[in-house]
Order: C-alpha cells, then sequence, then structure tokens
C-alpha cells in the first residue's frame, strides 16, 4: 500500500492498484453474478430463497470477512489468490486458477448456510429483516463516508489562509450553478433530450419542485455553515469549495431519488444499475480506506494490502443482501428500495455538513493570502513583517488587528 500524508494514511490510489489486481478478479466477477442470480431469486421466491436468501448473503460476507484475515498468510496467497504468472486475465489457464480459488469460499459459505437454515428455520425471517435494516445503516454510513471523505480533501488541498467568501450574492451564484449543473440532467435523464410533448403538467410540477428542493439545498448549507467558514487559519475559499461539493453530493442523490419515483420510471434501466454499481463501489471503497487508516494509527495491518480486497467483497455481499431483503420483505422494487436510500443519504448529508465542515482544518503549510481590508493591504502587511522579522527565525504568533479587522495567524 502506497504511504499517505504523514507516511500513516493509506492512499486511495494504493488501495485502487489492490482491488484492480488480476489475482483477485474471480472473487469480484462471481460477487456480481451471485447477487444478480440471488436478488432474482429471492424476488420470486424460488424454493422459499426470500428468507434463504438472506442467510447466504450472510455466510458469504462472513466467509469473506474470515479469508481477510488469512489472505496475507501464504496459504491464504494459495488458496485465494490466482497466480497469473505475469500473463494477464487472457488463457484458460487463468480462469481454471481462478475458479480453484473460489471453491474454498463456495464450501464454507455453503456449509454455514445449510447450518444456519436447518437449525433456525423459524428465525430465518427475523434474519432477513435485521439484513433489511442494514440497508438503512449503510445508507447512513455513506452519507457519512461521503461527507468527511470531502472534508479530509479539503484539509489536504488547503495551502494558504485566505478569507471564505460570504454573502448574499455568492450564495446565490452557487445556488444558480447547482441548477446550471443539474439543468442539463433533467432535460437528458428526465425529457429523454428534449421530448417534452410526452410530459404530463404532472411531471413538470414535480421536476420545477425537484429544482426548488435542491436551489434550498444549496442555499441553506451555505448560509448554515457561514459562521464555521469566518474561521481563521484555514483556506476559506477550499472551505466554500467543499460545502458546494456536499451539497452537490446531496442533491445528486436527491436526483436519483426523484427518477425513480414512479411518476417518472417503472423499471430499472441500465444507467441506473451502472449508478448502483459505481455507488456501492465507491462506498466500499471508501469503508476500507477509513479503517485501513485508522488501523494502520493503531498498528493494525488486518484491514490493509491482500486484506483490504476481501473486505471490500464481504461488504459488497452484505450491501447487496440488504437491498435484496428489504426489496423481498417489503414486495417493493429495487427502484422503490434504491430511491429510499438515496433519499435517506441525502437528508444525513445536508444534516451533517456542518459538522463535517468543522473538521477542515489548516495543514501547517500554508501562507497568508487575501486577509486585510484589500489585497493590497494584506500584500503591505506581509511584506512589513518581513521586514521586522528574520526569515530565518521560525515565528508562530497572533497580531491583533484593529475592530473591524480580521485575526491573522501568520507561519512563516
Amino acid at each position: 500500500m502506497e504511504g499517505g500524508n504523514g507516511g500513516s494514511d493509506q492512499s486511495v490510489s494504493g488501495l485502487l492498484k489492490s482491488f484492480a489486481s488480476p489475482s483477485t478478479l474471480p472473487h469480484f466477477l462471481a460477487m456480481m453474478i451471485i447477487t444478480g442470480v440471488l436478488y432474482v431469486m429471492m424476488k420470486v421466491n424460488v424454493f422459499g430463497t426470500q428468507e434463504k436468501g438472506a442467510v447466504i448473503f450472510l455466510s458469504l460476507s462472513i466467509t469473506y470477512c474470515i479469508a481477510a484475515i488469512f489472505a496475507p498468510s501464504k496459504i491464504g496467497s494459495i488458496l485465494l489468490r490466482v497466480d497469473d504468472e505475469s500473463r494477464g486475465i487472457i488463457g484458460k489457464s487463468y480462469w481454471k486458477k481462478g475458479a480453484v480459488t473460489l471453491v474454498p469460499i463456495v464450501c464454507i459459505s455453503a456449509i454455514a448456510s445449510f447450518v444456519t437454515i436447518s437449525r433456525v428455520e423459524e428465525g430465518l425471517e427475523k434474519i432477513t429483516i435485521g439484513l433489511g435494516l442494514v440497508f438503512v445503516l449503510m445508507s447512513i454510513f455513506q452519507a457519512f463516508s461521503l461527507s468527511f471523505g470531502w472534508a479530509v480533501y479539503g484539509t489536504r488541498v488547503s495551502k494558504k489562509i485566505r478569507a471564505s467568501r460570504i454573502g448574499f450574492g455568492y450564495t446565490a451564484v452557487r445556488t444558480v450553478g447547482i441548477l446550471v449543473l443539474f439543468g442539463p440532467l433533467i432535460w437528458w435523464f428526465a425529457y429523454d433530450a428534449g421530448d417534452y410533448g410526452n410530459s404530463s403538467t404532472i411531471e413538470h410540477l414535480a421536476w420545477a419542485l425537484f429544482l426548488i428542493l435542491i436551489g434550498s439545498i444549496m442555499a441553506i448549507l451555505d448560509r448554515v455553515t457561514s459562521s464555521s467558514r469566518k474561521t481563521t487559519g484555514i483556506d476559506g475559499i477550499v472551505v466554500d469549495r467543499v460545502v458546494f461539493l456536499l451539497a452537490l453530493t446531496a442533491c445528486w442523490h436527491v436526483f436519483s431519488a426523484w427518477r425513480r419515483m414512479p411518476l417518472f420510471s417503472d423499471k430499472v434501466s441500465a444507467s441506473m444499475l451502472v449508478e448502483e454499481g459505481l455507488l456501492m463501489a465507491v462506498t466500499i471503497l471508501l469503508a476500507v480506506w477509513s479503517m485501513a487508516n485508522r488501523s494502520s494509527k493503531k498498528g493494525v495491518k488486518i484491514f490493509q494490502g491482500q486484506s483490504a480486497v476481501f473486505w471490500g467483497i464481504g461488504f459488497g455481499y452484505l450491501y447487496a443482501g440488504s437491498i435484496s431483503s428489504l426489496s423481498a420483505l417489503s414486495n417493493g422494487s429495487l427502484l422503490t428500495t434504491t430511491a429510499i436510500g438515496h433519499m435517506l443519504t441525502a437528508l444525513v448529508i445536508v444534516g451533517i455538513t456542518p459538522i463535517a465542515v468543522l473538521r477542515i482544518s489548516g495543514n501547517g503549510t500554508m501562507d497568508v493570502e487575501g486577509f486585510g481590508s484589500d489585497e493590497g493591504n494584506g500584500i503591505m502587511e506581509r511584506a512589513s513583517i518581513s521586514e521586522i522579522i528574520p526569515h530565518d527565525i521560525e515565528v508562530s504568533s497572533d497580531i491583533e488587528s484593529k475592530p473591524d479587522e480580521d485575526v491573522i495567524e501568520l507561519i512563516d
């Protein structure tokens, strides 16, 4: 794994390299096939899989979590990873070896499922309900991981101390920016790239309400975080950007939920499946990345390197199983289930944005820029200080300005 800042954080690029390795590709392909088949079987309740399917999903998830613990060992590498001998994935030899790596997983999860189903047959419905509730928890977790992911981004890209741009005019510009960004999406997905004639008045009103809603989200987040963004010692321009990105993320989830409404769609499209797949991938990646970073600081290695891939697949089965269980229990469609999840995620993002903004801090290598009554005064202040204090002396002090000026923290 590649090191992040300070050598303690695991980088996303390093994690992506681990997930993209051909040695674990068969496990990813098997996950996509198995989750699709189990979802269909649970929906039509073939052989009573509406309740048994939840046990199978749970068994696969637990099995991969166990595999993640043994993956770094020599026996784990032999049993669970494909040695492509630098030949890539082309060729029968690779796929034969890939099928062999699935055998331990299939056998263990099959035994666990059989034992569980045979011994707690009357409690299978409770397992299905419990797994369905996991979907709600994971939707909330998505909101936290995305929000604090943007906060980490804000901290890492902050290089200067600059004042945040706060005021009615700036709020209006950002709100209009959100509406402009979503305009083409509505034109493409809602009106089939300009086919307005086939839409009813109710549909027009519904999309007008959507525009009002996302505009309100941007305006509200911009205003409720204004006091936090006045804090000195941070890059206010970057914090402004993070707030906009958080609002954009929340609005995207609202848009995803909106176009899944029965009024607009009665079946799952290919674009929706791709969207859900990407969302699941991002959620899993952020989850593993977060655990890897937290555990590395404590000296724990089980969430890093080769183990990260199997943890991710285990979470993938848990995520897919929760969606399948909730859809089966509610007799709803994948559209309805995912729409609820998207809306819940959006609401949580809106609620925790002020907290995420407070987590953004300076990285200790900033330059002072843009403070004072105007840009010229800011430059003059820095010039005056540089004449008084030699550059070879490290200084960290607070300078109190006049009551109507900001407090400047200098870090040479």
